[in-house]
C-alpha cells in the first residue's frame, strides 16, 4: 500500500502490514509494535526531531523490514536511528542514517540489545556517541552487515555476536567483554580506516576470515 507523505504514519505501524512510503519528511519518533515493512521511495525521510529513536522495536517475536529509507535527527539513550531492545527480527536494506545522537552513551545510529539484526548496503553519517557512534551491538544480540559503509565506529559489547562482510567502516571498531560475557566478531573482506580495537584486559573473540 502507497502512502502519501502528510499521512499519519504511527497509526499505520499500529495496524502492521506492508507500506510504500512516498516522497517527503515523516515526522517521528515512531514505534514498532506489529510485524511491518516500510519502502521508501527517493526522498523518503523519516525524522524524529530529536524527540527519541527514529524507529523503536521493543517487543518480542516481530519481523521488520526497513528498505529504502533514511533516517535522521533521532536523539536517544541509544538507538537514536534504530533501537532493538525486544527479540525480533529487523532487516534494514539500502538505507541511510544521519545525524542521530546519543550524547555520553554508547549507540548513536542503531543499538541492538536482543533480537537479530541484518543490515545490508547502508549508509551512516554524521551520528554521534561516546562509543560506537554508528553502531552497537550488545546484550545477547546477533548482527549481520553486509556492504554498505560507517563513516563513524562501531561497539561490540558483552555476549553480541556480529558478522561483518564487505563492509567499509571509516571509524574504530571498539571490542570490549565484561568479566562474565564476551562479544564475538567475524569479518571478512573489510576496509576498517580507523582499525579494530580489542580491550586488552577484556577481550572479545575477533576472527578474521575468508567465509564469515
Amino acid at each position: 500500500m502507497r502512502v502519501h507523505a502528510g499521512t499519519p504514519l504511527q497509526p499505520l505501524l499500529d495496524a502492521g502490514g506492508a507500506y510504500t512510503l512516498g516522497e517527503g519528511i515523516w515526522q517521528g519518533p515512531f514505534v514498532l509494535t506489529r510485524p511491518v515493512r516500510l519502502q521508501g521511495e527517493a526522498g523518503t525521510v523519516l525524522d524524529a526531531g530529536g524527540h527519541g529513536p527514529v524507529i523503536s522495536v521493543a517487543e518480542d517475536d516481530l519481523d521488520v523490514e526497513l528498505v529504502g529509507l533514511t533516517l535522521r535527527n533521532g536523539h536517544a539513550d541509544g538507538g537514536a536511528g534504530v533501537r532493538l531492545t525486544g527479540w525480533s527480527a529487523v532487516r534494514m536494506q539500502g538505507c541511510a542514517v544521519l545525524e542521530c545522537r546519543a550524547p555520553g552513551n554508547t549507540g548513536g545510529g542503531v543499538a541492538a540489545l536482543r533480537g537479530t539484526l541484518e543490515i545490508a548496503g547502508c549508509s551512516f553519517l554524521g551520528n554521534r556517541a561516546a562509543a560506537g557512534s554508528d553502531l552497537l551491538a550488545t546484550g545477547v544480540a546477533e548482527v549481520r552487515v553486509t556492504g554498505g559503509r560507517f563513516a563513524g565506529d562501531i561497539a561490540l559489547r558483552e555476549g553480541a555476536r556480529v558478522v561483518l562482510e564487505g563492509v567499509t567502516v571509516d571509524g574504530v571498531i571498539d571490542v570490549r567483554a565484561t568479566t562474565t560475557r564476551a562479544p564475538h566478531l567475524r569479518h571478512a573482506g573489510c576496509t576498517l580506516g580507523g582499525g579494530l580495537r580489542n580491550d586488552s584486559q577484556h577481550p572479545g573473540i575477533v576472527v578474521e576470515d575468508e567465509d564469515a
